[in-house]
This record gives C-alpha cells, sequence and structure tokens, in this order.
C-alpha cells in the first residue's frame, strides 16, 4: 500500500438518499456544490494523469469535477443517475459526453479509459454495491490506467442534520480506509496514496482521497 498524506479538500453537503432526491433538488444542490468546488481537491488526481487522458467521473452530478478535467486537457465523460444533475451538466460543459445511466448497472468497454473519478459517489452505496463500481473501473481502465476515490470516512457512525435540502435528515459515514483500500487492491489494484481532509469545524466529517493504478492484465 502507498504512503499516508494530509491534504486539505473542500467539504460540501452530501447525503445518503434516493434518486428522487437528485432529481428534485438538481438545481440547488449544484449552486452549493459550485460555491465548494475548486480544484485543489482533485490536484493528486491531475498530477497522476498523463497529459490528455481519457477520464470517466462515475457519479459526475452537474459536471463540476469534467469541468475541471477539461480545462487541465483531459477528455472527460460524465456518467450519473439523474437526468436533471446531467442537464446541468451539459449546460455548463456543451462539449463533453454525458451518459445519463444507473452506474451499478454500468460497464465501460474494456481497456478504453485512461482514469476513473469518483468523488463521494460511494457515500450512498453500500459496500457490497461500491465493490462493484470498483470492478467495473477495473474493467474499464488501460493497464496502469488511475482511480481516484474520495469518500466520507467512518464506522457505521451518524450525522443528524437540520439544514439538509428536505428539512432533517440522517448522514451514514460507511467507510474507512482499513476496508475500503483492501478492497480496491483485492479488485486488481495497487494504491499508490491516501490523503485526508483537514477537519474545519467540529465534528465535521473527515475526508479519505485513495489513489490506486491498475495492475497489468498479465500480472
Amino acid at each position: 500500500m502507498g504512503e499516508t498524506v494530509l491534504y486539505p479538500f473542500l467539504t460540501f453537503m452530501q447525503r445518503t438518499d434516493c434518486q428522487e432526491y437528485y432529481n428534485h433538488h438538481a438545481e440547488r444542490i449544484h449552486l452549493r456544490r459550485q460555491e465548494a468546488a475548486k480544484a485543489n481537491e482533485m490536484f493528486p488526481f491531475l498530477q497522476e494523469l498523463s497529459p490528455g487522458s481519457r477520464v470517466l467521473d462515475w457519479g459526475c452530478g452537474s459536471g463540476i469535477d469534467v469541468g475541471i478535467l477539461t480545462r487541465f486537457g483531459h477528455k472527460a465523460t460524465g456518467l450519473d443517475f439523474s437526468a436533471p444533475m446531467i442537464a446541468i451538466a451539459r449546460q455548463e460543459n456543451t462539449n463533453q459526453e454525458f451518459l445519463v445511466k444507473n452506474g451499478l448497472m454500468f460497464t465501460p468497454a474494456a481497456s478504453e479509459l485512461d482514469g476513473v473519478w469518483i468523488n463521494e459517489t460511494l457515500n450512498d452505496l453500500s459496500f457490497e454495491q461500491a465493490q462493484r463500481v470498483v470492478g467495473s473501473s477495473f474493467h474499464g481502465l488501460k493497464d496502469h490506467g488511475l482511480l481516484g476515490i474520495i469518500v466520507e470516512e467512518g464506522d457505521g457512525s451518524y450525522e443528524d442534520r437540520s439544514d439538509d435540502l428536505y428539512g432533517p435528515s440522517r448522514v451514514i459515514y460507511r467507510y474507512r480506509e482499513k476496508a475500503l483500500c483492501p478492497m480496491i487492491e483485492q479488485s486488481g489494484f495497487t494504491v499508490l496514496k491516501v490523503g485526508r481532509s483537514k477537519q474545519l469545524f467540529p465534528n465535521q466529517a473527515q475526508k479519505i482521497l485513495i489513489l490506486a493504478r491498475r495492475l497489468n492484465r498479465t500480472v
């Protein structure tokens, strides 16, 4: 397993909920995330990509990270199950490809991608579903292709919030490094680096960023 480093990235609202939530609040979620989004949370991933890489943003939402990837010279495709979120993404990124598909039912063509970026999408998935997404990423990546994942770290703990878009809500933090990294490596990757966010407020969820490379198919 690779080195562990500290890396500051910004926090915005995230909630474990259904597709209807994202569909109904697409514009408001986009505006919240647009205010908070900066390229700095992607820098470790961007630094590892080769120039002009083909990257899939798995669970792209309104396409904010697709826009960042494009500005850094990469060819990005966004995938999300919410048609209203993808509609915003297409307005914001007119020259990029976006797919309205359920990521749990999606498998990219074999060896077509240089990178897969999964920013907080796994927060909404069970561990078994996360395994499916990582396995599909392995299938779609070229040998030595780059996988980048950001999740909110936790061990089943939860946080009750009063200011969510629907009103009061409960956020569950599912993933710990000691469980997620072995799963990624068992799926055919080698973990390069694990980064952690700085907690800016008391009781703020800590995020972890995991970078991994796909092993050669002959290994």
